[in-house]
C-alpha cells in the first residue's frame, strides 16, 4: 500500500507536502498496528517530533531556515534531524524546503508578479535558485510553466465556449 501512495505522489507534483506528511503518518500508524503494538508507541514519539519539524517549516517557509536552526529551535540534532526527513517524507530536509517554497511559488505564477518578486517572496536566495528548483521538481523553468497555464486556460475557454453553444440544442 505504501508503494502506491509512493508511485502516485511521483507522479503527481500538485499535491502538497503538507499532504504527502499527513499521509505518510496515517501509512506508518496502519503499518505499526498491522505489524506490532510496540512499534506504535516507538514510531509514535518520532513521528510527533519531525511533525514538528515539519509545521515549523511550514510557518516559516519564507524566512532562511538551516537545519542547525532548525534542531536549536526544536531541541533535536542536526543528525536526527537528517535522518528523519529522508525517513518520513522521501527527501532531505533541505528537499523538504525548497519543495515547501516551490509549492507557494507555483501558487504566485498565478499572479503578474515577476519572477525575481514570487522567488524573494517565497524564501529563495534568488530567482536563479527558484529557477534551479522548477526545472528539478518540475522538469521545466518557471517561464515554460507560465505559458504551459496560459494555454491550458485558452483551452479550457474554447472548451467551455464549444459546449455552451452546442449545450441549448435538442
Amino acid at each position: 500500500m505504501a508503494r502506491i501512495f509512493l508511485e502516485m505522489y511521483k507522479n503527481n507534483e500538485e499535491q502538497p507536502i503538507y499532504m504527502k506528511s499527513r499521509v505518510t503518518a496515517l501509512l506508518e500508524d496502519l503499518l505499526s498496528y498491522f505489524t506490532s503494538g510496540e512499534k506504535v508507541e516507538q514510531g509514535r514519539g518520532g513521528r510527533e517530533r519531525i511533525q514538528r519539524a515539519s509545521d515549523y517549516i511550514l510557518q516559516h517557509w519564507r524566512e532562511e531556515i538551516t537545519l542547525e536552526d532548525l534542531a536549536d529551535h526544536l531541541y533535536l540534532s542536526r543528525a536526527y534531524i537528517s535522518r528523519s526527513f529522508p525517513q518520513y517524507f522521501g527527501v532531505s530536509f533541505r528537499e523538504y524546503v525548497t519543495q515547501v517554497r516551490l509549492a507557494h511559488a507555483v501558487q504566485e505564477m498565478h499572479s503578474g508578479a515577476t519572477l525575481t518578486e514570487i522567488a524573494y517572496h517565497n524564501g529563495f536566495v534568488n530567482e536563479t535558485a527558484m529557477i534551479r528548483a522548477f526545472r528539478k521538481y518540475r522538469g521545466m523553468t518557471p517561464s515554460e510553466y507560465r505559458k504551459q497555464m496560459e494555454y491550458t486556460v485558452k483551452q479550457r475557454e474554447k472548451e467551455r465556449k464549444r459546449a455552451g453553444r452546442g449545450g441549448g440544442r435538442p
